[in-house]
């Protein structure tokens, strides 16, 4: 189990809250705006993500890879669904 002291340390210095904007037909004024939360670090770090997603009950952890970019492999755990970023995510922070 890991230490909410911990985990709010580890998003200050790791995390993130970003908004994607996509275009949408459908939508009113054309444009989709998502809510996104997420930490990416390095391969060696995949451990304690997985951690953190146990803990927060949502989201997932992704593999990317950088290698065009010449970089090591990197993990993230994202979490894009806004019912557990409202209900979940916010709530801790």
């Amino acid at each position: 189990m890991l230490n909410p002291w911990y985990i709010t340390g580890l998003v200050d210095g790791e995390g993130c809250f970003c908004i994607t904007i996509s275009k949408h037909k459908t939508k009113k004024l054309g444009f989709d705006p998502r809510l996104m939360f997420e930490i990416e670090m390095i391969i060696d770090d995949e451990k304690l993500l997985r951690k953190l997603k146990d803990h927060f009950k949502c989201g997932h952890v992704y593999i990317l890879n950088y290698e065009r970019y010449g970089w090591r492999p990197h993990v993230k755990y994202a979490v894009k669904k806004q019912k557990d970023i409202i209900e979940k995510i916010i709530p801790f922070f």
